[in-house]
């Protein structure tokens, strides 16, 4: 059995540089981990966690949230979920 967690729109998202673990200043190629999540889906989900008043913050997976960000705007359908 799996500890999935539900589903939460993507614009609910807090991104907080003061949160996020290992921030990275260098991003890379998102354009071609758009493609790569697009074609082949996301292998390894973004890391959010909870404040006391439910929102949700992104805690890990700063690249991966700006390759989500780029498909959710080319596929709105797609994609407003995670």
């Amino acid at each position: 059995m799996t500890d999935k967690q539900p589903a939460i729109p993507f614009d609910a998202i807090i991104v907080d540089p003061e949160v996020i673990e290992n921030p990275r200043r260098d991003f890379g190629d998102v354009e071609g981990l758009s493609f790569r999540i697009k074609t082949q889906g996301l292998s390894d989900p973004i890391g959010v966690w909870f404040d006391d008043n439910g929102d949700a913050y992104l805690a890990d997976g700063m690249r991966r949230y700006l390759a989500l960000e780029t498909l959710l705007h080319e596929h709105p359908d797609d994609f407003a979920r995670l």
